[in-house]
């Protein structure tokens, strides 16, 4: 317990004094308090400050993870897409390849066999060319036999000549094979002969029809085998044309069905890698639905743990700090018990009620011996300062509860109300140490500074027996700031009513 607490604070020789120390003692256990508690406070908010990092890293760090374990699956999954979808663009670049190759190879029949005729053609072209060439030369032996012999002359010398029997390009082809230079007879090489020479064609004699019959013979029978042989051309070309056409159809139709076979197996390829793609997306959308919930469940429990770790570490510095409000409240309730401290503060306004302006001329001066203090007014000690921070807040609702009887102030209406920013004890002045009282105020307050040190002297007057004290009151100014405490004894008394 505190040394004052032990005394009778009435016994003391400085009154005063001794409840400023005690005061001063009272406020560096507060202090000491304080500044344990605000270093407490601020362990604890780094302790908590460092957690909230370390929580708040960690998830993070599994969150970065997380969305890498997603971006990996995504990657997947689009990798798995991309490879189904280059399937199907390699099967449409395959189809469109093998469509262009098929029509190419149909271009290139269709050109070969076109060729082919072409050539058959142009060999069938040069042979009749050849063929009307011998007959114009043949024609022009006739004309100028004609025209040497006359033409009535001619016709009636080749009169009933007609072409020999030729029923198809095999005889015809004989025919004209037949009237070659080569298998020309005498008598047809000596037609050409005639036609050579014209000394020759004038001078022929006994020859001379069967020449002409013969010649005759000849063009009529190579015109014959010509124009059979152009109708057989024309036949057979028409009949290959017809067979191109047919096989330029049957070809065409072939490609169509293989362009349709090929669209059908292109169709069914992407049927297939399309069927394979939904599956593939709906499996991958199950997946990252799975894998969130699960990255979701997981965050959701770490950050749960870590909020618990947090909550437990908030709530054992709040038992650090409880614990330590106790040990406080302990301490000061050892060193200054608040029972104590109540009746020491009930006997020093007790004692200052003695000297109340209500009491005076009812009670008498002291009669045996001298106080040892004087209790001349009041003091207020403001004490904010305790409340400041968080630590306070507890001192604030600690101290006026138990240390009440300190925590008080007298109003303008004479009430004394609780208020615990300031402490109110009585005002003391030693009279075993001889203390003095300056008071020192403005102009505008004289009245009220008279008035106050009337009852201060009152007050100390009081503290003492009768005819155990000598006074010298001054009154510089002779404007009788004393003179209300003439009556207290006659000797004193003037006729100006003023004390000296």
């Amino acid at each position: 317990m505190d040394e004052l607490l032990q005394k009778k604070i009435e016994d003391a020789p400085n009154m005063r004094e001794e409840l400023f120390r005690m005061l001063e003692r009272f406020d560096k256990r507060i202090l000491e308090y304080k500044a344990e508690y605000e270093n407490l406070c601020q362990r604890q908010a780094k302790d908590l400050a460092n957690r909230a990092a370390g929580s708040k890293a960690a998830l993070n760090a599994l969150a970065q993870q997380q969305n890498q374990a997603k971006k990996a699956m995504e990657q997947e999954r689009d990798a798995v897409i991309h490879k189904l979808e280059e399937e199907i663009r390699s099967a449409e670049r395959k189809r469109a390849d093998a469509d262009r190759q098929a029509e190419d190879s149909y271009l290139q029949w269709e050109k070969q066999y076109q060729d082919q005729l072409d050539a058959k053609a142009g060999e069938d072209y040069q042979k009749n060319k050849e063929n009307e060439k011998f007959l114009n030369e043949l024609s022009m032996v006739r004309n100028s036999v004609k025209s040497i012999l006359g033409e009535a002359r001619y016709d009636g010398i080749v009169r009933g000549v007609s072409a020999a029997p030729c029923r198809d390009d095999v005889q015809a082809r004989s025919v004209l094979l037949r009237y070659q230079k080569e298998n020309r007879t005498e008598t047809e090489e000596e037609i050409f002969r005639i036609h050579n020479s014209l000394l020759r064609r004038l001078l022929f004699s006994g020859k001379r029809n069967q020449l002409c019959r013969s010649l005759e013979q000849m063009v009529l029978d190579v015109k014959q085998a010509s124009d059979i042989i152009r109708r057989m051309q024309n036949a057979r070309q028409a009949d290959e044309a017809t067979v191109f056409h047919g096989k330029k159809r049957e070809k065409r139709m072939q490609l169509q069905q293989a362009q349709k076979l090929s669209a059908a197996s292109l169709a069914k390829v992407k049927s297939q890698r399309s069927q394979s793609i939904s599956i593939n997306q709906k499996k991958y959308a199950d997946k990252l639905s799975l894998l969130q919930k699960q990255q979701k469940a997981l965050y959701q429990q770490k950050a749960a743990s870590f909020s618990q770790e947090y909550k437990t570490a908030e709530d054992n510095w709040k038992q650090e700090k409880r614990k330590m409000q106790q040990k406080f409240q302990v301490n000061m309730e050892a060193v200054f018990p608040a029972a104590a401290v109540r009746d020491m503060a009930g006997k020093l306004w007790a004692l200052a009620s003695e000297y109340g302006g209500k009491k005076f001329g009812t009670q008498p001066p002291r009669t045996k011996e001298a106080a040892r203090n004087a209790i001349v007014g009041e003091i207020y000690i403001p004490v904010s300062r305790w409340y400041a921070k968080e630590s306070g807040q507890t001192l604030q609702e600690f101290l006026p509860r138990q240390y009440g009887a300190l925590f008080r102030i007298n109003r303008k209406d004479g009430k004394i109300v609780p208020d615990p920013r300031l402490i109110r004890l009585p005002f003391t002045l030693s009279l075993d140490q001889g203390e003095s009282l300056l008071a020192l105020c403005p102009d505008a307050l004289q009245e009220k500074m008279e008035s106050a040190l009337q009852g201060a002297s009152m007050r100390i007057l009081w503290s003492l027996p009768v005819g155990q004290s000598q006074f010298l009151l001054g009154d510089s100014d002779k404007i009788g700031s004393f003179s209300s405490l003439a009556s207290l004894d006659p000797a004193l008394y003037n006729t100006s009513g003023t004390a000296s």
